[in-house]
């Protein structure tokens, strides 16, 4: 059988994606392949009649996929769709001791997975993250004259809004309006653009060094503070991927979100749809970094 291969580079992290049919490569995805680099994960997608697991112990469901408990007391993901009764049309199973993640699915939905798009969502990307010490954030991403600023909030709070005023009375650039994803290399934390954007539809492979996350509040006056360590610690990991059956998940995604508001200033900003919210935060930033 013929096999194709894709290098798809995020984050500084390269992953070898195997197919046994060729993909097409949408927009999202074009800025970060990449070609004969060190690869950090080989990923092997395949059809099959039968998966190679049997699907039971489900112990966790999220979105549309079930989390499975193997014998061997080790994860893998089952992808569900509602156009299969909620069975498992895919499986992906991560193999921590040589870095590689099997994905196999039935040939019946094999039209489904003609794009890099689809067949990406069934990696389990935030696995591959966390284990080479990488966040996943809910946020849009701007590269300022500061730094990176990173906002943070609940669905529909005003990211976008805050990204666009930026733009507009700073003239920033948005590397990434939805899911920036989080390291720290030698002591300095970067925020990455990623193939996820949400509306802002901006697919920057490109980095900045992080200057403060400010989560969002909507109202009628402008008005920011610094949240303290227990009051960051709560949101900051609330827009966190986490994968919460997973101990070792959680332990380092606890450890890397303690280092992060250890070493980067988190903020509330309780803030308007104007101007004004942009001079608040760029006046406070301004005066912290001169301490």
């Amino acid at each position: 059988m013929e096999h194709h291969s894709y290098q798809i580079r995020i984050s500084n992290i390269c992953l070898d994606i195997q197919m046994d049919h060729k993909l097409d490569i949408s927009l999202p995805f074009l800025p970060f392949v990449t070609e004969n680099k060190p690869v950090d994960y080989r990923i092997q997608v395949e059809s099959v009649n039968n998966f190679s697991k049997e699907l039971s112990n489900c112990i966790a469901q999220y979105d549309h996929n079930l989390i499975y408990k193997d014998v061997d007391r080790t994860f893998f993901r089952g992808i569900v769709d509602e156009t299969w009764s909620h069975l498992p049309y895919a499986i992906s199973i991560f193999n921590q001791n040589d870095q590689s993640v099997v994905v196999e699915y039935l040939d019946a939905v094999k039209e489904r997975l003609l794009n890099l798009v689809n067949c990406f969502c069934l990696i389990g990307i935030e696995k591959l993250l966390i284990e080479k010490r990488r966040l996943w954030i809910h946020a849009s991403l701007i590269s300022t004259y500061m730094g990176g600023i990173l906002f943070s909030g609940p669905s529909g709070i005003g990211k976008s809004t805050q990204s666009d005023l930026w733009m507009k009375y700073r003239n920033t650039r948005v590397i990434n309006g939805d899911r920036p994803i989080l390291s720290c290399d030698d002591g300095t934390w970067l925020a990455w653009g990623a193939p996820y954007a949400g509306s802002s539809r901006v697919y920057l492979n490109e980095s900045c060094p992080i200057t403060a996350i400010v989560m969002l509040k909507q109202t009628a006056a402008c008005s920011i503070r610094r949240l303290d360590e227990k009051e960051a610690f709560r949101a900051v990991w609330s827009g966190l991927t986490v994968y919460s059956w997973d101990s070792e998940f959680v332990s380092i995604a606890s450890e890397l979100a303690i280092q992060l508001i250890n070493d980067i200033p988190v903020y509330e900003l309780s803030c308007t749809p104007d101007i004004k919210a942009v001079e608040l935060l760029e006046t406070t930033l301004r005066k912290d970094l001169k301490r």
